[in-house]
């Protein structure tokens, strides 16, 4: 419970519930499973960023379900991640950096980003992306 009040400091636009918040498992991302309207999960939505601290600028693709972030419900029910979202993603990613942790892996192009990311995910196509 104390970790739910924590995350709930740190996400007010979003509310988090015991039976929402169910491990804090690095595979799980730093969030753990969110139940979603349908009732599936979300652990993880990757975005693409092109960043000066974070490789370089490279195209790299990071999370976005990260401490801090902002309307979480509302990021996964539209799949629209907006630039303040971005912003909190591309901070907790170089903060994760700094704090020694292996950073993303930076990509020649944002074709070879989305591809690496689409394989990650264990989808069959860019395409199944926009569904």
């Amino acid at each position: 419970m104390a970790e739910t009040n924590k995350l709930t400091s740190l996400l007010p636009n979003r509310t988090i519930l015991p039976s929402q918040f169910t491990s804090n498992d690095a595979r799980e991302g730093e969030l753990g499973k969110i139940r979603n309207p349908d009732g599936s999960h979300s652990t993880e939505f990757s975005i693409t960023i092109s960043d000066p601290r974070i490789n370089g600028g490279k195209p790299t693709v990071i999370p976005s379900l990260v401490m801090g972030q902002k309307r979480v419900k509302k990021m996964l029910s539209s799949k629209i991640v907006d630039r303040e979202q971005q912003e909190i993603a591309i901070v907790r990613a170089a903060q994760r950096i700094s704090e020694g942790q292996i950073p993303p892996k930076g990509f020649n192009s944002f074709v070879g980003a989305d591809t690496d990311a689409v394989f990650r995910s264990g989808m069959k196509s860019l395409s199944e992306l926009a569904r």
